[in-house]
């Protein structure tokens, strides 16, 4: 019988992020007319303190402990330019509290880790909060007061449990078999334009209008080794359902918008997919494929049906890659020189795109868009090629090598977006490539 403690009385981390601009006029540093800056931060200070008591060689309990405290600051926006004026929201304050405890023992071929978390989080003053008419969409016009919070008061409060299973049968030393389930709570999430002239992301905590993402996730696996484990092979499927996300309506204004919980929608999700893999680790051939097959939709579920994207109907998540294959190879030429290439293959990502144009009196004209993720941009892929040279060194503590490649040798012209122009009242889509030549590298690692 043993226990070990591992304390962690205090760690604080810090992310902070600005973005400058200048206007076309030259603009200089950013005290100057013609340009403004903006910051935001993000703060954690954790204490966590865990145990783990050994009960025998194959049972072992964790508990513990996790404490956040978060500190956000959304947005400083400071500008000498004439009609923009300075712009700070007001610090956002979350503390999050997790007691848990984990249960892991090993019996015949069984493998057992159960475990449950209690999560709470809260957000606490001093902030204000828009009050909106409760049968109106939020709008900055359906504002009908601003409650203010006071340093130290809690403005809302999100609980619930977290527990964990997994169990594994080892058939022999090659074959095993794992089912696990899991549920967890996200509050934190992040506020993302990609669309924007200028990029940006605000990290938002769960609170008075935001209620916190809930995933459940069930998973199976089966892993089988080859004889003297030269070849193996996994394959796992998943299926995982989202609650409260957070979306973002049609047209949304997302940059330095203080009622930004006005461009937000409630919304519901799930994924599903599997998961192939093979190895090969002896030899003087060695490399691994890796194909996924996943699905991931989304709806919205406002209380407004005007303000549902697609009709309320599910579509494709911005991120939503049906099939992704991953391939790659080291030979070993002889002691000194290898060669490795590494080929990627993946399903375009969803887009929006605008499908006509509107003119009224030959004066205003607007775009008609298809629906939410309607379009894709084309497949993408590349093939990587390099080669490794490690020299002889008669110092054992020192090892060092050099690598020679190509990144993208065929010269691939990957969409990375896509735009629209209309040309002679034509509408046409161009697709925008970052890297769209062969681009050659040397790397030296050392290591001692």
């Amino acid at each position: 019988m043993q226990i070990s403690i591992s304390l962690i009385s205090s760690k604080a981390t810090l992310y902070n992020y600005s973005l400058s601009s200048k206007n076309d006029a030259g603009g200089g540093p950013a005290n100057t007319s013609g340009t403004f800056t903006w910051k935001s931060a993000v703060e954690n200070w954790i204490i966590k303190p865990d145990f783990t008591f050994y009960k025998n060689a194959t049972t072992k309990i964790r508990f513990g402990l996790n404490t956040t405290l978060y500190r956000f600051t959304p947005a400083k926006i400071t500008s000498a330019e004439t009609g923009i004026n300075n712009i700070n929201f007001k610090t956002e304050k979350g503390l999050e509290v997790a007691p848990y405890i984990e249960y892991e023992t090993t019996f015949n071929a069984f493998s057992l880790n159960a475990g449950i978390r209690y999560s709470w989080f809260g957000n606490i003053g001093p902030y204000d909060v828009a009050l909106y008419d409760p049968g109106l969409p939020k709008t900055p016009g359906t504002i009908l007061e601003t409650k203010n919070y006071k340093k130290g008061d809690l403005i809302t409060s999100y609980a619930g449990f977290e527990p964990r299973l997994s169990l594994s049968y080892t058939f022999n030393d090659r074959k095993a078999l794992k089912i696990g389930y899991n549920r967890l709570f996200q509050y934190i999430h992040l506020i993302s334009n990609t669309n924007a002239a200028l990029p940006f992301d605000i990290w938002k905590p769960s609170g008075f209008h935001i209620k916190p993402l809930e995933v459940n996730q069930l998973s199976m696996g089966y892993a089988y080794d080859t004889h003297k484990k030269t070849y193996n092979f996994s394959i796992e499927g998943y299926y995982k359902t989202f609650k409260n996300m957070v979306e973002y309506k049609d047209g949304a204004d997302l940059f330095v918008n203080k009622n930004i919980e006005t461009e937000l929608l409630p919304a519901k999700a799930y994924s599903y997919g599997l998961e192939i893999g093979a190895y090969k680790s002896k030899g003087k051939l060695q490399g691994n494929l890796n194909y996924t097959y996943a699905v991931t939709r989304r709806k919205t579920v406002s209380s407004f049906k005007n303000e549902d994207i697609n009709d309320g109907d599910y579509y494709p998540s911005n991120y939503d890659r049906p099939h992704v294959a991953n391939l790659s190879a080291i030979y070993s030429l002889n002691k000194k020189w290898g060669i490795s290439t590494f080929f990627t293959y993946q399903t375009g990502r969803p887009i929006t795109l605008p499908t006509s144009r509107i003119n009224f009196n030959n004066d205003n004209s607007y775009l008609n868009y298809s629906n939410r993720n309607a379009f894709r941009l084309s497949d993408t892929h590349r093939l990587d090629v390099s080669f490794t040279y490690t020299p002889k060194n008669e110092n054992k503590k020192w090892k060092n090598s050099w690598v020679f490649g190509v990144y993208n040798i065929y010269a691939r012209k990957n969409a990375f977006s896509e735009y629209t122009t209309f040309t002679n009242g034509i509408l046409k889509h161009f697709r925008f490539s970052v890297i769209g030549a062969p681009i050659p590298f040397i790397t030296y690692n050392f290591k001692f």
